[in-house]
């Protein structure tokens, strides 16, 4: 119930930084902390337990609006005394897993296939991906030389010129930090441009 959790203990982190760098490809999961004051909860029974937050808004007709907040899965369970201090992270750590198989397509093919192998839903439609940059270009998943579906998410956005977030609806969604061309990179310079000691793949 409410009243069970401590005032200003309730706290959500989500962001869209590598490093606390904006930057594409960031794959952030989702943080949920929150302390409840219980002597009769057993702590190690609240492990991987789903966490649904809601946020309600009363309306000029006195009626209430239900504003999701997210899902997530309890990580941690610290007992202080009478408190209860939980840790929760949202859908993101399911793409935690090491990548068994080669495959090939586009971004949405690709998405689409990661997310059926690890139980997430994809929150973009076929259109909504099809206008981002890249995203009718061929891309491949190597086994060998990527690590977890994570990883490739998070290539996957890069390409797309976005970041990938886990949404209030939990899905996975790829955003844009703009949506505009600021700059073109001419052949001239493409072909110009020299690649110092890294392999790129």
């Amino acid at each position: 119930a409410d009243k069970d959790i401590i005032e200003g203990s309730l706290s959500i982190n989500n962001k869209c930084l590598n490093n606390n760098n904006f930057s594409f490809g960031s794959v952030y999961v989702g943080e949920l902390t929150f302390s409840l004051l219980r002597e009769d909860i057993n702590r190690y029974s609240l492990y991987n337990a789903e966490v649904s937050l809601s946020y309600f808004l009363t309306l000029s007709d006195g009626s209430e609006e239900e504003v999701k907040l997210g899902t997530y899965w309890v990580e941690e369970a610290k007992r202080t005394k009478k408190v209860i201090q939980i840790k929760c992270y949202d859908a993101m750590t399911k793409f935690d897993v090491n990548l068994m198989e080669d495959s090939s397509g586009t971004a949405f093919e690709l998405l689409s296939f990661i997310c059926e192998k690890v139980g997430v839903t994809l929150g973009n439609s076929e259109s909504e991906i099809n206008e981002m940059p890249n995203a009718s270009a061929e891309l491949s998943m190597n086994s060998e030389r990527v690590g977890t579906y994570r990883d490739m998410v998070s290539y996957i956005s890069t390409v797309l010129c976005g970041f990938a977030t886990i949404d209030r609806n939990n899905t996975l969604v790829i955003r844009q930090f703009h949506t505009e061309a600021d700059d073109t990179v001419s052949q001239r310079r493409r072909t110009s441009s020299s690649i110092h000691d890294y392999e790129t793949f």
